[in-house]
């Protein structure tokens, strides 16, 4: 049996979320290949930086690909920190940053999927009032 959709696949929301998270992932590339003259500072420390951008593009993969596992969104989000951090650092051999930078990556990706896991875990129980 085939469950219905509640919206349309090619709504304009829809459509936003998907551009939005196609300009998230080119911004973030962006940012983590181009020359650091190029790519403006918005916080206080770089890591922060990773971590919140990586936040902010895993927020908007939920978004574009709701009905993807969350185990495949984190994965995918995961596998391409990890991979635009093996292309900064082997033109700099700079490891030690690699690595820093890379748990940032991945710490926005976790922070992003968190509430999203804590909530279908809530889901599970009925919802009875305690006393």
């Amino acid at each position: 049996m085939q469950r219905l959709s509640y919206y349309p696949d090619n709504g304009p929301w829809a459509v936003a979320a998907r551009l939005g998270f196609l300009i998230s992932l080119v911004a973030v590339s962006f940012a983590a290949l181009a020359p650091a003259g190029w790519v403006p500072r918005l916080l206080f420390s770089r890591h922060l930086e990773h971590f919140a951008a990586f936040y902010v593009a895993t927020v908007m993969a939920c978004a574009a690909l709701p009905r993807a596992r969350l185990m495949h969104v984190g994965l995918g989000m995961t596998l391409f920190a990890v991979g635009l951090e093996l292309l900064r650092v082997l033109p700099s051999q700079n490891r030690a940053w690699a690595v820093e930078a890379g748990q940032a990556d991945i710490g926005g990706v976790l922070a992003a999927l968190a509430p999203i896991v804590v909530e279908r875990f809530r889901s599970w129980f009925d919802p009875r009032e305690t006393r």
